[in-house]
């Protein structure tokens, strides 16, 4: 019903239709999210590309820096806005919203709302996030100059300017000097500055409302008054044990259904109580512990009490005694009991190995899919470098896309079936799989990955074994957290506000894209109005969190959204000025610049690829101007 109430907001809005990409259906089309098992690993724990020791002395230094230095205010950015509703209204007629908020005529947002085009409204993690706009009197001679902030509850996708807010007529207005909001009103598109600043949400709890059609089997909430954050980038939920009354202790992530509404649907009905975690985008954390109840309802709020209590300055005191700690020492398991910001420090030596079942599909000496493709989007799987050896992934694994393309070492042993060798492969996520039944954590192989964890001759005889219990590995390479220094070091620098957290799934081997650069696909259909691209060979991470562009004679670089599996894509909203470059960032945090890597000349269903500097594709540097890890290329 989320959806539907959606559409309809849209249609009934003034703006231009969005174009959408629909995602082509997979193999296993199964709308469910598989959860982790009690007592795994959670599969977003910190990493470093330095040694834990250099962190650490980094980071003590940093700290004591950090006592010296001072924060500045955010810059102010050019934007335009237009309002839309009543001149005096909150914006929509129903005081409503495509973020699913209600009651936006009222405390704590009393109409001073507005729309956000793609870049504010962010496909519905922007929902909630508060800004500070301010018009000046060398705009017009009706501005006031003074800053008024505004929380992001509607969108739109009018391409007015790069941001665009739509603002309710109440505070368009707001922006007037005393006497001359209705002159302001009358004066059009104006050019305005803004900032994101904290929401103040005085005398409330993050609110979860659970949304109408909810049932034991489809689970469905919108979340409110997250914080100084506002907005939410992921919600997951804990359910309770039957057996023993208690949480689970695993968590299992939602996805977004539309606006600030986040959603889960299982094959299995849940068990209440639930608890859950919402991450903001400044890497804030807030966990309420059973906060839906066993009786509870559709269209019904539940506050929680709880907030974030660790401030940035004691997180990076953690983050400093965490690395010291850790240092040569295997990370336990960590599962939050509390609200608190999330870091996990974690330093592996060896590799470990965990258990996981596999299954297999397509031809017994295929690549899976017939058409040697998959849900990633990737084809040729049966050529090199994947050269058949890939596997569907569950949620888990797959994680909605970002996990295509990530490498992973798999071995089944003699005890486990007589035709196991016991020799390490390494397979390749290329395609989804949303069986629930099968294990936490589910490689559905090729044919020909299958086999090759048998013995010499017995192929086909493991390939008959069904469902087969397998070990999957960590990284051989020690996993070295250097978060307390990226936390430090940007603090000192004043370029953010919160933590920046840098996640590996520590269960992954490095990919060996051996004699290939990164290569960039341009999909069919493409125009200056529309972008889409999927990333092949990112280096030996293969797993892409996201990809950003940069358009000729442009110092900005502008996010691009997840379509379907690997594809990455952008509505700019106006033609876009070519040569254009992509950055890639991988889930440990590394970064690939490719400068100028799509040509004026683009074409769709076209390959363009980087030109890496030296022989190795990893030449990790820190940025000091926008503090990030980069992995330079040249073209």
């Amino acid at each position: 019903m989320g959806s539907a109430v959606f559409e309809e907001r849209r249609q009934r809005r003034r703006h231009s239709v969005i174009h959408v990409l629909s995602r082509p259906s997979s193999r296993l089309c199964i709308p469910t999210m598989h959860k982790e098992a009690a007592g795994w690993y959670d599969p977003a724990e910190m990493a470093s590309i330095v040694s834990s020791k250099v962190a650490a002395l980094v980071a003590l230094f940093a700290v004591l820096v950090t006592y010296a230095a001072r924060s500045e205010a955010a810059g102010w950015l050019p934007a335009k806005a237009t309002w839309y509703g009543a001149p005096n209204g909150a914006g929509p007629d129903d005081n409503g919203g495509a973020c699913g908020f209600k009651h936006t005529n009222q405390y704590p947002y009393m109409s001073m709302t507005s729309c956000g085009n793609q870049p504010l409204f962010k496909d519905g993690k922007g929902c909630g996030a508060c800004y500070q706009i301010r018009c000046l009197n060398s705009t017009h001679d009706a501005c006031s100059g003074q800053a008024k902030r505004v929380i992001i509850t509607d969108m739109n996708y009018y391409p007015v300017s790069k941001y665009h807010f739509d603002l309710s007529g109440t505070a368009f207005g707001a922006l007037a000097r005393p006497g001359l909001n209705d002159k302001l009103r009358h004066a059009g598109i104006i050019d305005i500055q803004f900032r994101r600043v904290p929401c103040s949400y005085k005398g409330l709890n993050v609110n979860f409302r659970v949304q109408v059609g909810s049932n034991p089997n489809y689970f469905a909430v919108l979340v409110q008054y997250a914080g100084k954050d506002g907005a939410v980038v992921q919600l997951d939920l804990m359910e309770t044990s039957k057996a023993t009354g208690r949480p689970t202790g695993v968590w299992t992530p939602m996805r977004v259904s539309w606006g600030a509404v986040w959603r889960l649907d299982t094959s299995r009905p849940l068990q209440p109580p639930f608890s859950l975690r919402a991450r903001s985008d400044s890497g804030k954390t807030v966990v309420a512990n059973n906060v839906i109840p066993a009786d509870w309802k559709p269209m019904t709020d539940y506050p929680s009490s709880m907030a974030v209590v660790i401030s940035f300055k004691v997180a990076a005191l953690v983050a400093l005694i965490s690395v010291l700690a850790t240092h040569g020492a295997r990370a336990q398991p960590s599962y939050n009991t509390s609200a608190r910001r999330e870091l996990y420090y974690s330093s592996t030596t060896g590799g470990s190995w965990l258990p996981a079942r596999a299954t297999w599909y397509g031809r017994p000496n295929g690549a899976g899919p017939d058409n040697n493709g998959g849900g990633c989007g990737y084809s040729g799987t049966n050529l090199y470098p994947f050269n058949s050896m890939t596997s569907c992934g569950n949620q888990p694994l797959f994680r909605d896309g970002k996990g295509c393309g990530a490498c992973y070492q798999i071995k089944c042993v003699s005890k486990n079936n007589p035709a196991c060798s016991g020799e390490p492969k390494t397979v390749i996520i290329t395609d989804v799989n949303y069986d629930t039944k099968v294990a936490p954590y589910h490689f559905d192989l090729s044919g020909t990955a299958f086999g090759a964890m048998a013995k010499p001759g017995l192929n086909d005889k493991l390939r008959h074994a069904g469902i087969l219990d397998i070990q999957f590995r960590r990284s051989d390479t020690p996993i070295r957290s250097v978060a307390a220094f990226l936390i430090i070091y940007m603090y000192v620098h004043r370029l953010i506000v919160g933590v920046m957290v840098v996640y590996v799934d520590p269960r992954r081997v490095p990919c060996n894209y051996k004699g290939l650069n990164v290569r960039f696909h341009i999909m069919g259909g493409c125009n200056p109005f529309y972008f889409a691209v999927i990333v092949y060979y990112a280096g030996s991470d293969g797993a892409v969190v996201q990809v950003d562009l940069k358009e000729a004679n442009s110092q900005t670089w502008r996010p691009l959204y997840e379509s379907w599996g690997a594809v990455w894509r952008i509505d700019p909203g106006h033609p876009l000025k070519a040569p254009l470059s992509l950055r890639v960032r991988s889930d440990s945090g590394k970064t690939l610049v490719a400068n100028d890597v799509i040509p004026v000349n683009w074409r769709g269903n076209s390959d363009y690829r980087t030109i890496a500097q030296n022989k190795s594709d990893f030449s990790p540097l820190i940025d000091e101007a926008s503090c990030q890890i980069i992995i330079t290329h040249t073209k």
